[in-house]
C-alpha cells in the first residue's frame, strides 16, 4: 500500500531554529533513485514510519529487495515506497 497523502504532519528545523510543518511526501524521492551505499531515512509505508538507512544493509539490500508495487520495494518485512537525506533537525513525528 503506497501513501498519497500524509497521516500526519512533521517537523523539521529551520534556519531559525524554529521547528515548523513539513510536507515529507514532498520532499520524498523515489525509490528508482535510492542508492543503498548511502545513509538517509527511508520510508515504511507498510507502517508509515521513517528508518534511518545504515549503508552496511546494502548487500542484503541488493540481495533481497524486490519490486512489490509501482516505486514500492519489499525489503525485510518492509515496503520501501521513497527515502530522503538526512538533514541536521530534521525529526519526523
Amino acid at each position: 500500500m503506497k501513501l498519497d497523502t500524509p497521516t500526519s504532519p512533521t517537523s523539521c528545523t529551520t534556519a531559525l531554529g524554529t521547528k515548523g510543518p513539513l510536507d515529507v511526501w514532498a520532499h520524498m524521492n523515489p525509490m528508482a533513485t535510492f542508492n543503498p551505499d548511502e545513509p538517509c531515512r527511508v520510508h515504511d509505508a507498510l507502517n508509515n514510519t521513517f528508518i534511518d538507512w545504515k549503508p552496511e544493509w546494502a548487500a542484503r539490500y541488493r540481495e533481497y529487495a524486490a519490486p512489490h508495487d509501482e516505486g514500492v520495494i519489499a525489503f525485510d518485512g518492509l515496503l520501501l515506497d521513497g527515502w530522503v537525506q538526512l538533514l541536521d533537525g530534521w525529526e519526523p513525528m
